[in-house]
C-alpha cells in the first residue's frame, strides 16, 4: 500500500470474493468481527484455526485449506486478519474501521502474487518479526 490521499487510493480489486482469513480471536471477538465486516460489505470470513496454519494463502483463500490433526502444528500467539480481493481503499477503510469499532489491533496482511504461495504459518511469522523490530525503533 502507498502512501497517496486516500481519495486517491485504487478502488479496484482483483477478481474473486472480496474476503478476509482471521486467526486468534476468541468467541466474542468473532462477533464483533462478524458484524463488522458485513457492515464494510466484504462478502466472506474465513476463519482459520490451528490445525490450517501449514495451509498456503491462496488454498485457505479459495476454500480449499485442510485441516492437519498432526499435534505438533505451531500455535501462533497473535490475532491475524488477512485480506483476500481487497482494494486498497476497502483495505484502508477496514483498518481504520476496525481499530475505532472493535478496539482491537491485530496483524493485518494482503494476499499478494507473491504471497500467495505462502504458508499462512510463515507469512505470520514474518509479520510477528517485523512487527518486533518497528517496536524497537518507533519512540515509546
Amino acid at each position: 500500500m502507498s502512501f497517496k490521499k486516500v481519495n486517491e487510493l485504487d478502488d479496484t480489486s482483483v477478481e474473486g470474493k472480496k474476503s478476509i482469513l482471521v486467526y486468534g480471536f476468541n468467541e466474542e471477538e468473532l462477533i464483533k468481527v462478524k458484524k463488522f465486516t458485513g457492515e464494510m460489505k466484504i462478502e466472506e470470513i474465513i476463519y482459520v484455526d490451528k490445525n490450517m496454519v501449514q495451509n498456503t494463502l491462496g488454498d485457505l483463500a479459495l476454500g480449499n485449506g485442510k485441516v492437519s490433526n498432526v499435534f505438533n502444528n505451531p500455535v501462533i500467539i497473535e490475532k491475524v486478519v488477512v485480506f483476500s480481493n481487497l482494494s486498497d481503499k476497502n483495505i484502508y477503510d477496514y483498518v481504520n474501521g476496525f481499530k475505532k469499532e472493535i478496539g482491537i489491533r491485530p496483524i493485518f496482511a494482503s494476499i499478494t502474487v507473491h504471497s500467495i504461495k505462502w504458508k499462512f504459518y510463515d507469512l505470520i511469522q514474518e509479520l510477528i518479526k517485523e512487527k518486533e523490530e518497528m517496536k524497537k525503533i518507533s519512540p515509546k
